[in-house]
C-alpha cells in the first residue's frame, strides 16, 4: 500500500476544511481571498483540492440518491457531507481555518522609502523602495506573498509552523535563515545570506524539484523561463539594505531600474540603443543626480537633470570636419 506522508495528510485536510468553507451558506469574500492565497502557496494544493470536490460530489451524488425514510431534504444530506469534510480536519487536529482571512495583512512601501516590518512570530522584514507585501499566518503554516520589489527576511525559527513566501511561481520554505527575494520585470531572485532555504517553481525546468540553497548562492528565475545559479558578492548583493548600489558590469536599464526603485525622481532612458551599455561602481542609493552626472565621463550618453526627472540619452556623434 502507498504510504502516506504527515505533510499529505496535513494538505488534504486544509483541502477539506476549505471545500466545506467555501460551500457554506455563510462564506463571504474574505474566505474567497484566504482560500485562493493557500491554494497559490504550493502546487499540492490545487491537486489536494480537486480529489477533495470529487470525493464530495461523489458522495453527495449517492447521498440524494438513497430513499430515507425520514423524508430528509437533499439540501441537508449535502450539508451533512460537507460536516463530514470539515470534521476530518479536526480529526487531525487542525485549526486551521479561523473565521475570515488567515490574520492577513498588508505591507507596501512607496517610491524612495524602506520599512522595517516585525510579524507576530517575531521574523524581521525589510521592504525596498515599491515593495508589496501580503502576510497570512495561521496555526499550521506562517504565509508571505510578494507581490512585487525587494525585501530582506529575518526568520524566527519555528519547526511547527513552515515559514513559506510566494512570489509569482516561486515558493520558498525557510528553515531558519535570512535571505532576499527580488521580483520585477526582469524576473524573481532568492539571494541566502543565512541558514538554509528550500525553493520550488513548477513552471520551469525545475519543475516541482525543490533546490537548497546554500549561504552565498541565488537563484534567478528569469522573465523568459531561464534559471540560474550563481553566487554573488554579499556585501554588493545586500548593499541596497544600507542605502547602497553596487554595480559589476550592470546594464544600463537594470542599474537605472534599482535607482528609480529607490528615490521619487526618476531616470529615464530615451532610446533603446542605450540600454545594454554596462556600468560599474558604488553609489548611493539616494543619489541619482550623482550617478547619472557620473555615466557622462563614462559612457557615451548625454545627460539632462531637471527637478523633476534625470534624462539619458546616447551621445550624438559629431561629423567630422573635411579639410
Amino acid at each position: 500500500m502507498r504510504q502516506v506522508d504527515d505533510g499529505q495528510l496535513v494538505i488534504r485536510a486544509e483541502a477539506a476544511a476549505w471545500l466545506a468553507r467555501l460551500k457554506a451558506d455563510d462564506r463571504n469574500d474574505a474566505d474567497v481571498r484566504g482560500f485562493k492565497f493557500w491554494l497559490s502557496a504550493d502546487p499540492r494544493h490545487q491537486v489536494a483540492f480537486d480529489a477533495v470536490t470529487s470525493n464530495w460530489e461523489i458522495a453527495a451524488v449517492a447521498a440524494a440518491s438513497r430513499p430515507r425514510a425520514d423524508g430528509q431534504p437533499v439540501a441537508v444530506r449535502r450539508a451533512l457531507v460537507l460536516g463530514g469534510l470539515a470534521a476530518s480536519a479536526v480529526v487531525l487536529g487542525l485549526a486551521i481555518l479561523p473565521r475570515g482571512d488567515p490574520k492577513q495583512v498588508t505591507y507596501a512601501t512607496k517610491v524612495g522609502e524602506q520599512r522595517r516590518v516585525t510579524l507576530s512570530d517575531g521574523s524581521s522584514l525589510l521592504l525596498d523602495g515599491q515593495t508589496l507585501i501580503e502576510v497570512a499566518f495561521a496555526s499550521a503554516r506562517r504565509e508571505v506573498r510578494l507581490v512585487r520589489g525587494r525585501a530582506n527576511f529575518d526568520i524566527a525559527n519555528d519547526p511547527r509552523r513552515p515559514f513559506v513566501v510566494m512570489s509569482g511561481y516561486q515558493q520558498v520554505t525557510a528553515l531558519g535563515t535570512a535571505f532576499d527575494i527580488t521580483a520585477n520585470a526582469a524576473g524573481t531572485s532568492v539571494l541566502l545570506i543565512r541558514g538554509s532555504v528550500e525553493v520550488r517553481n513548477p513552471r520551469s525546468r525545475l519543475g516541482t524539484q525543490a533546490v537548497i540553497l546554500q549561504p552565498g548562492q541565488r537563484l534567478r528565475f528569469a522573465a523568459n523561463g531561464d534559471v540560474i545559479e550563481d553566487a554573488p558578492d554579499l556585501a554588493a548583493a545586500s548593499g541596497w539594505q544600507e542605502g547602497r548600489i553596487y554595480l559589476a558590469d550592470t546594464r544600463l536599464e537594470d542599474a537605472i531600474a534599482e535607482f528609480n526603485a529607490s528615490n521619487p525622481r526618476q531616470i529615464v532612458l530615451v532610446g533603446a540603443d542605450v540600454k545594454d551599455l554596462r556600468i560599474s561602481g558604488i553609489y548611493g542609493a539616494a543619489d541619482p543626480a550623482a550617478f547619472a552626472d557620473s555615466l557622462s565621463n563614462i559612457l557615451p550618453v548625454d545627460v539632462s537633470i531637471a527637478a523633476d526627472k534625470i534624462v539619458i540619452v546616447r551621445r550624438r556623434q559629431t561629423p567630422a570636419t573635411r579639410g
